[in-house]
């Protein structure tokens, strides 16, 4: 459901990611890498927001949480600073979490600033976040619907 209510978006983004990695003079293969990078990272992103929103079996008032993630995704995904201005290991730390992937990573593999190497080692890293994400999200999933009480139960 969440896939369809966003497949307009993941269209017009495709589109867009497609003219823009084109106009930097890309190679078709690069433009390939690129387009199942840009695919895994959203399906890495909705794995992570989903592991996030099980929180709310636990949590009744998440809103305050909203901020503190905000920041979290901001500094870690590279929007505030680039991450590469960092020292080399925390650079290297910081570069293979979900927030900088979707963030710092992926924004330079749509200006073209990397190689086709790279691109295929981020995806493998968003594969294992994605297998990760999900096995967590079927535990906390699992343990959130045996703690869950409805009203007039």
């Amino acid at each position: 459901r969440y896939m369809g209510s966003k497949i307009l978006e993941v269209t017009v983004y495709l589109i867009l990611a497609f003219f823009m990695i084109n106009a930097q003079g890309a190679d078709i293969l690069y433009v390939f890498f690129a387009l199942i990078f840009l695919l895994l990272a959203f399906l890495m992103f909705f794995m992570c927001v989903s592991v996030i929103s099980t929180i709310g079996f636990w949590i009744i008032q998440m809103w305050p949480l909203r901020s503190i993630l905000t920041a979290i995704y901001l500094l870690m995904g590279g929007l505030y600073f680039p991450l590469d201005l960092l020292p080399k290991p925390y650079y290297m730390v910081l570069s293979v979490t979900p927030f900088a992937i979707v963030g710092h990573v992926l924004t330079k593999v749509l200006t073209c600033q990397v190689e086709n190497t790279f691109i295929l080692y981020y995806c493998l890293i968003t594969l294992i976040w994605i297998v990760f994400l999900y096995y967590i999200y079927n535990i906390l999933l699992s343990k959130g619907l045996k703690k869950y009480e409805g009203m007039g139960n």
